[in-house]
């Protein structure tokens, strides 16, 4: 959906996304897509009008996409607290993490598709490349310098001013 509305732009009306997606503006299928680009950080909304985060900005870049899911991926309430809380460990099975899902709120009757979601999402976002029983962020391949913008260097210039030089 970001990388729709990315490409119309920075902002769009719900007819254009629509039309873009193939779906109906005022469809159930197409609000549940906005609520959640919306809940991953990557777009705001109003009564018509889709506007595109810098998140959404940064997850429709293919230099910037991996880490981009990364910080979508924890933007979502939930899957920031189960990572939190096996961070250091490995997951459980699925009852199990269903049943940490529950203890986070989830309604029992919801937990298994939350967590689909969350395993689908993980995947998604590159936090299961050690195994499906381990949530580790990805690593993140660091721009090169002349990819960072310049309010994002002045300590590099900074020491380059005060003498020191060279490369770190």
């Amino acid at each position: 959906l970001a990388k729709a509305v990315h490409d119309l732009g920075t902002q769009c009306d719900w007819a254009q996304l629509g039309a873009k997606l193939d779906m109906a503006a005022d469809g159930g299928g197409f609000r549940q897509r906005l609520m959640a680009a919306k809940t991953f950080g990557l777009i705001t909304y109003t009564s018509r009008q889709i506007v595109l985060t810098p998140l959404g900005a940064q997850i429709s870049d293919p230099d910037q996409v991996a880490a981009a899911k990364v910080e979508a991926f924890l933007n979502v309430p939930l899957y920031k607290a189960v990572y939190e809380q096996f961070r250091n460990g490995t997951l459980p099975g699925a009852d199990g993490l269903e049943n940490a899902m529950v203890g986070l709120g989830v309604p029992a009757k919801q937990s298994d598709k939350a967590r689909q979601a969350f395993q689908r999402s993980a995947t998604e976002a590159g936090f299961f490349g050690y195994g499906p029983n381990r949530l580790v962020p990805p690593t993140i391949k660091p721009l090169k310098k002349a990819d960072i913008p310049p309010f994002q260097d002045d300590g590099d210039k900074q020491e380059r001013k005060g003498g020191h030089g060279g490369d770190r």
